[in-house]
């Protein structure tokens, strides 16, 4: 492709407006990256230094767990989460785990700076386009100083994908498949090129890709172990593919799943009054709408090797439709769109199309800038608040456009290949509609078990507790996690500068752990003096006092207050507790890597494991007759109850959404627990119901 000599003014132009983008990113951006942590780059820092320092890594998806470890480790920043990274992707920064965080972040920023000189290289040897003219691309995409910020690493995947086209272009079968797979490996849509491969018949590249891939999984699984895939596999995943692993009314992440979230689905804190409360219109649109823009694209694409043009176009097309796709994007995803804004921009000037060049850089730039998030109730105006997704819809359509333009002619386009793709895709769409109806109505039947919310506390509530008339539950908060209390006509929250973590009801006696740095603390809610030291999770008994979980290199131990001895072996990794008595407790715990299970013991047994399959969260009741726990089946966790007296066993609950963390009131027949759904993986609300007549 020759790119057409530009006019001398218009070279100055260009060469001001790159000087002013550059002063902006030294002045401004790189200040701002350089003298904070910004998530997301602590999340993936902490979970590298937790493997260099061979820390049980299971539970690192929790919320909970790792906010304690970010505690521990004295990270100056509010909030910490895994999901929905795959725990592969953090290793890129364990070459860095022994320096500061802030220090290591001033090294990953200078590494991003320094891989934008690769990049320009392979855009050049791509489109023909003037170093300048990359530069510029570039210095003004918003989502790249976005990434500087948070430390993300999506510059790293662009170099991961420009390169990878360019070895396929220049016939690098094998290094274009294995970049592929690890850019899959460390974020899963990339992997939609591998499509691409099928239908060019590159089943080298294919190859290449599929075991790169799979290595890079067979190093995540012998460093982080089963249990974190396990979880990450049947309830991340899922979730991410739904729009449900964070919070889906977020207008500001524009994505499709978001935009039918907000219009069709109510929820009672977050979406009380939906443009049209139907979860019939939810189940057909978004994966009808989600077709229609993936199905033309891979139906385009060549079924042999055809011009380097037309391949560049393809991963263009491909590319642009997966961001476009994607069920939670951010604004720093879309550093991606460097690549084919580079490509349509060299195609325009080549063409001396300054109108469509034009509408190329508008369009680049509303999907580089970023839209606060609007409050529930604007209805279909709601898209005026989320502009970059009808641009990134129109930017898909042109390309998938430019593609058959300049395919036409060249093959036919109903070949029996594309008959059984468009006939997948229309399988897959159909199941998709009947799986989300029936798992979004079921979601809903357990919101009328919900406690009303006057207001919206936080992001989430774990963990509740109900006595002595009060509600008792662990926000999470903008600045960290709370214990927040309700009597219901007020709410008050703990101030404490550290983070509330876990607690304890004993009538009017509350246990807090609080964490800080090198370990947690159990303090009681009205007193800043510990209790207990390198402890959390407390847990009271009417007649043996307490207990508390201590961890050592994340493994948990049970403890009894002022004991010398723990009451659990150390083969066990202990998650969570139910204390009633010395005689009379049951933990959730893993042995050998395992699937987390129940283990009780009673007055005339010792500490045994219960027959009930993946289960945790246990609870005894005040009256010590019935354990309530939540059991993992078909990729949710849902509530039972087991008679302690005889062994049987009822199940509770059986929703596609979890219920977890039950706790007993007073009477042994009513339960508190937190239910996330309708909402987001495990950003539960509070619900009560009563499970014992």
């Amino acid at each position: 492709m020759r790119v057409a000599r530009t006019a001398p003014y218009f070279v100055w132009i260009e060469r001001g407006i790159l000087l002013l983008a550059v002063l902006y990113l030294s002045l401004h951006t790189l200040p701002h990256a350089w003298k904070q942590l910004n998530t997301d780059f602590p999340n993936y820092y902490l979970t590298a230094k937790l493997v260099d320092e061979h820390t049980d890594m299971a539970r690192a998806q929790e919320w909970v767990w790792l906010q304690r470890q970010k505690d521990l480790h004295a990270i100056p920043l509010p909030l910490i989460a895994l999901v929905p990274i795959t725990p592969f992707s953090t290793l890129i920064l364990y070459p860095f785990t022994g320096l500061e965080p802030l220090t290591a972040k001033h090294v990953w920023i200078i590494g991003n700076l320094l891989l934008l000189i690769p990049i320009a290289w392979f855009l050049r040897r791509l489109t023909e386009l003037s170093y300048t003219r990359i530069a510029l691309a570039l210095a003004l995409s918003l989502p790249l100083h976005r990434n500087l910020v948070d430390g993300q690493f999506y510059i790293l995947l662009l170099l991961l994908i420009v390169a990878a086209l360019w070895s396929y272009v220049e016939g690098h079968d094998a290094t274009a498949g294995a970049l592929v797979g690890l850019a899959a490996a460390c974020k899963i849509f990339p992997a939609v090129l591998f499509i691409l491969f099928w239908k060019r018949r590159a089943w080298k590249t294919l190859v290449s890709g599929l075991l790169a891939c799979a290595l890079c999984v067979a190093l995540a699984l012998a460093v982080f172990g089963t249990q974190i895939h396990h979880v990450y596999l049947h309830e991340v995943l899922p979730a991410t593919l739904r729009g449900e692993a964070l919070p889906p009314y977020a207008t500001a992440s524009g994505s499709i799943t978001t935009l039918m979230h907000y219009l069709f689905l109510s929820d009672p804190e977050w979406n009380p009054h939906p443009w049209h409360a139907s979860v019939m219109a939810y189940s057909v649109l978004l994966p009808l709408v989600q077709m229609l823009i993936m199905a033309p694209v891979v139906l385009l694409l060549a079924s042999r090797g055809e011009s380097r043009s037309i391949a560049i176009l393809e991963w263009c097309a491909l590319l642009t439709t997966a961001v476009t796709v994607s069920t939670i994007p951010a604004s720093y995803n879309f550093v991606l769109i460097v690549l084919p804004l580079c490509v349509l921009a060299a195609r325009a000037i080549a063409q001396q199309r300054c109108r469509w060049l034009f509408v190329i850089l508008l369009a680049f730039a509303v999907i580089g800038v970023p839209f606060p998030s609007a409050g529930p109730g604007h209805g279909l105006s709601i898209l005026f608040f989320m502009p970059r997704l009808p641009t990134m819809m129109a930017a898909t359509v042109a390309i998938a456009s430019l593609l058959w333009r300049e395919r036409e002619g060249s093959a036919r386009f109903w070949t029996l290949e594309n008959r059984a793709f468009a006939c997948l895709f229309l399988l897959i769409a159909g199941l998709t509609m009947m799986r989300t109806f029936n798992l979004e109505t079921l979601a809903r039947t357990e919101m009328a078990y919900r406690l009303p919310a006057v207001h919206a506390m936080g992001y989430l509530r774990s963990s509740p507790q109900s006595s002595d008339g009060k509600l008792r539950y662990i926000a999470m908060m903008p600045a960290g996690y709370r214990l927040v209390t309700e009597d219901g006509v007020s709410r008050t929250w703990s101030e404490a500068g550290t983070d509330d973590l876990s607690f304890a009801v004993n009538g009017n006696d509350v246990w807090v752990e609080r964490a800080q740095a090198r370990q947690s603390v159990i303090v009681r809610q009205s007193d800043v003096r510990p209790l207990v030291t390198g402890a959390h999770d407390p847990a009271f008994s009417a007649t043996s006092g307490a207990v508390y979980l201590r961890d050592h290199l994340g493994r948990g131990q049970l403890w009894l207050a002022g004991s010398s001895q723990p009451l659990t072996p150390e083969s066990l990794n202990v998650y969570e507790a139910a204390f009633h008595s010395r005689d009379l407790y049951a933990v959730s715990a893993v042995q050998s890597g395992g699937i987390p299970a129940l283990y009780l013991k009673s007055s005339d047994s010792a500490l045994t494991m219960l027959p009930v399959g993946e289960a945790r969260y246990p609870a005894i009741s005040p009256d010590g007759k019935w354990l309530v726990y939540s059991r993992f089946e078909e990729g949710f966790w849902n509530l039972w109850l087991r008679d302690l007296s005889n062994g049987a066993t009822q199940r509770i609950t059986e929703l596609p959404c979890n219920q977890i963390q039950p706790s007993w009131e007073q009477d042994s027949k009513h339960i508190v627990y937190g239910s996330d759904c309708g909402r987001a993986l495990w950003f539960t609300a509070v619900s009560r119901r009563q499970i014992v007549p």
